[in-house]
């Protein structure tokens, strides 16, 4: 699996498979076996080098359907991830446990470092919640929360069960909510795959199974609001590829939440199967 960094305005690099991306391809297979039928095949396993990911093969072993997944994440957005994955973990000196909404791009570890004296003077506030739908009405609330938002903190609210002082952060992302980003995100990674699939047997459909990460939210959002797909352009697919996917996941364990498919016509809404 190749783990794409597409966005809208430029194609990113290609990184290494890590866990994530692992469970982005289970779950691939267990979808598309369900879907289209047939018994899954890993294909790029070592030695192999740039091959498909798998293949979903019949009784005799025939290659029916060759498979490549990739995922769609900002490069910025990836290394704020698991930066604030870490984040909750640390002893930081709150004096009591946060929860953050923390923009894709920000600095983890300038929040790491003048986040909690800044949550610690809310607190002492009195101030419980902060956020665009909760306006502080103190001069010096409203300084410290503005400081906050320079640091790429735009909301927050104290977790008194919580059971240590911690910093517990989501992330959030930017962008416009433009139905041509999700067809553009899928087309950007079509170039770096499409090798993979021309090396599949004769007759065998060839599939791009792409992931939205919710870093992409405004192309990820699109698929979990089940916007009308009329709305979306449909992809242009290159020769070597007969079919495209796209999918948004929920959980720790990545489970299919939303998916469509094209054969270069218009785009339609397909269910997920259970897990």
């Amino acid at each position: 699996m190749s783990e794409g960094s597409a966005s809208l305005g430029a194609l990113g690099q290609t990184a290494g498979m890590g866990e994530l991306e692992k469970r982005y391809e289970v779950e691939a297979k267990r979808v598309l076996a369900a879907l289209l039928g047939g018994t899954a095949v890993d294909r790029d396993v070592r030695p192999a080098q740039r091959v498909r990911d798998f293949d979903l093969v019949d009784d005799s072993g025939r290659t029916i359907h060759a498979v490549e997944v990739t995922s769609v994440q900002l490069p910025a957005a990836r290394q704020t991830a698991t930066g604030i994955r870490r984040m909750r973990e640390k002893e930081l000196g709150l004096t009591v446990p946060w929860s953050v909404l923390v923009h894709e791009t920000a600095n983890v570890p300038a929040i790491e470092k003048n986040a909690p004296n800044l949550l610690n003077s809310l607190q002492a506030e009195g101030v419980e919640r902060f956020g665009q739908s909760k306006p502080a009405r103190d001069q010096k609330i409203t300084e410290v929360i503005q400081r906050l938002n320079e640091l790429g903190v735009a909301a927050g609210y104290q977790m008194p069960d919580w059971p240590q002082p911690r910093l517990v952060a989501g992330g959030f992302g930017s962008g416009t909510w433009d139905s041509q980003a999700l067809t553009d995100a899928i087309a950007k990674e079509m170039l770096p795959n499409v090798e993979k699939l021309k090396q599949a047997p004769v007759g065998a459909t060839r599939h791009l199974f792409v992931w939205l990460n919710d870093s992409e939210w405004h192309v990820s959002g699109e698929l979990r609001m089940h916007v009308p797909l009329a709305t979306v352009p449909p992809p242009k697919l290159l020769e070597g590829i007969d079919v495209v996917w796209a999918a948004v996941a929920d959980g720790p364990d990545v489970t299919c939440a939303a998916l469509i498919t094209s054969s270069g016509e218009e785009w339609q809404y397909v269910s997920p199967p259970d897990p």
